[in-house]
């Protein structure tokens, strides 16, 4: 199947509203039941990791020009995919689904990597030296699953249990984001060419010992993070991401591209720098940086690559990316319900409230997406 992506939008979509949601009972008192382990699982192992998994196996056929998703491999990941979800929806209500839904996430990477690997080595066409960063967030994601797994049923030390929590949760999607949006974000900034053109990649390919040194020093953080010194580890990885915002996603640089997804997509980087640093800098203030990081970085940076992988690959006319109020407004409803988050705690007396409502507009935000997008997955022009 060439377009994978069709199948695990809607699957990510699935996670991130039950993710999201889970909190809205518990902000307004409904329930005792704090999903404070099950939301973070559910958003980042479901929603964003499913989507990069439907972005992954559509592009990284076409990138390396060998053969697209076969129909075995698509069911066995949409199966794994499906429960997983599901089992981490049971725990929400359960603690003893956790572990099956953490040996399902790891499943799920094995399996991604076995797509990937034979892919890369038959290679017709040299990927984007980028992708090195997508090597990098699979194998974060699988051993911070790993460890999680294992740290559930009791069997690790306090300090690799940490470990786990900061690859997968702070590793993966990271990574992912530096190795696919190095190639997307100044193509769809209008600064680079389309990303299929391959005298981009050659003329990317002097940046390839710049890119493996800051994929060693990402990796390397983590234990720096964890054995050395916490600041230093997390800075690390913040530099890293601004070196690389600046120098391939051109995120400092006017958009040649004027519109509804290039302004949005510029937020989306400007939110990912700022709740980086305040993780690294602010340790007190370290969970709202997360959550502007995640809910207005790579939520909306997700939701925009995936608005241009919808619209390329079915065929529809890229000035909607440009034009379409909707866009406007998702980019409004995600940015401002993640600005909302971060900013909560200058609020104590409703900061549960602040929460409910900053969930409330994020679903909103994302909805509509999913009202606009998910028919036209569905129906090819083409």
């Amino acid at each position: 199947m060439k377009d994978p992506y069709r199948i695990f939008f809607p699957l990510g979509l699935l996670s991130a509203f039950i993710g999201v949601l889970s909190w809205v009972p518990f902000a307004l008192g409904y329930t005792q039941n704090y999903p404070g382990t099950e939301h973070p699982h559910l958003m980042i192992g479901g929603f964003l990791y499913v989507f990069a998994l439907g972005f992954l196996m559509t592009a990284i056929p076409r990138f390396t020009e060998t053969a697209p998703a076969r129909f075995w491999e698509l069911l066995c990941q949409a199966g794994i995919i499906l429960l997983m979800i599901s089992t981490g929806t049971a725990s929400l209500l359960s603690p003893q689904w956790r572990e099956p839904s953490l040996l399902l996430q790891i499943v799920s990477l094995v399996f991604l990597v076995l797509f990937c690997v034979p892919r890369f080595l038959s290679k017709k066409r040299r990927p984007p030296p980028s992708f090195l960063f997508i090597g990098v967030g699979i194998l974060c994601g699988l051993a911070g699953s790993i460890l999680l797994y294992l740290d559930e049923r009791g069997s690790l030390s306090t300090e690799l249990g940490l470990m786990g929590r900061s690859l997968f949760y702070h590793g993966m999607m990271l990574s992912f984001v530096i190795g696919v949006g190095s190639r997307l974000v100044p193509v769809l900034l209008g600064h680079e060419a389309n990303p299929m053109n391959p005298d981009v990649s050659l003329r990317g390919s002097s940046n390839r010992s710049i890119l493996l040194g800051l994929a060693v020093a990402y990796f390397l953080s983590f234990p720096v993070e964890l054995f050395i010194a916490q600041e230093a580890g997390r800075i690390v990885r913040a530099v890293v991401l601004l070196f690389v915002s600046i120098r391939f996603w051109k995120i400092v640089v006017t958009p040649v591209r004027r519109g509804a997804l290039p302004r949005w997509l510029r937020v989306s980087g400007i939110m990912l720098l700022i709740g980086q640093w305040c993780f690294a800098l602010f340790p007190g203030y370290a969970v709202h940086g997360v959550h502007l990081t995640f809910a207005g970085g790579y939520s909306l940076l997700t939701l925009l690559i995936a608005t241009r992988v919808v619209l390329s690959h079915g065929g529809y006319d890229l000035s909607f990316e440009l034009n379409s109020r909707w866009l406007q407004v998702i980019g409004a409803l995600v940015a401002g319900s993640a600005i909302a988050r971060f900013l909560a705690p200058l609020a104590p007396t409703s900061y549960l409230h602040h929460l409910a409502y900053a969930s409330f507009g994020w679903s909103l935000g994302v909805g509509v997406w999913a009202i606009l997008f998910l028919p036209r997955m569905w129906r090819r022009l083409k």
